[in-house]
């Protein structure tokens, strides 16, 4: 199956739906954010600000939204308040994660959206990501994943379509 083969597969798992994207402004949630765009019924973008991010972080996330027309909220969780995060303990990447999804579930249900999706791709799943099973255990959709996209084959897309 070819690059374009998975795109459509993504475009049609979001098409008519009500999709919110945990959106980082990385590669991936870009791209999910823009098939999403094309397709989706209505997307919104939503971005954690967990206080440990760069300068600069949240308004980039704006940016791409607004480059895509894609509504967009920022959600505030300070993570330096949190002690299982700050505890540092091996499953800190869970507990980030948990924090995390769990806001965005609580926006997307708050707001009537019915699909919530990642940028978690083929990728993530031959490393050590011990937070993505948070993805599942919010019933997050993973579309990257069931379209069976890698990392390269996402920056790759991004790369030729500008």
């Amino acid at each position: 199956m070819d690059l374009e083969d998975k795109i459509d597969i993504v475009k049609s798992i979001l098409k008519d739906k009500k999709v919110v994207i945990g959106f980082s402004g990385g590669a991936d949630s870009t791209l999910i954010a823009y098939l999403s765009s094309k397709v989706a019924a209505d997307t919104l973008a939503i971005t954690i600000n967990n206080h440990l991010l760069p300068t600069g972080f949240v308004e980039n996330t704006k940016n791409i939204a607004q480059t895509f027309n894609v509504k967009h909220e920022i959600a505030d969780i300070d993570f330096y308040e949190n002690k299982y995060f700050l505890s540092n303990t091996s499953s800190r990447c869970y507990e980030c994660r948990k924090l995390m999804y769990s806001q965005i579930k609580r926006i997307a249900e708050k707001r009537g959206f019915d699909f919530i999706c990642d940028g978690n791709n083929i990728s993530d799943l031959v490393i050590d990501r011990p937070g993505i099973l948070v993805t599942y255990k919010n019933e997050f959709k993973t579309p990257f994943i069931e379209a069976k996209l890698t990392s390269k084959e996402i920056h790759g897309y991004l790369n030729k379509n500008n």
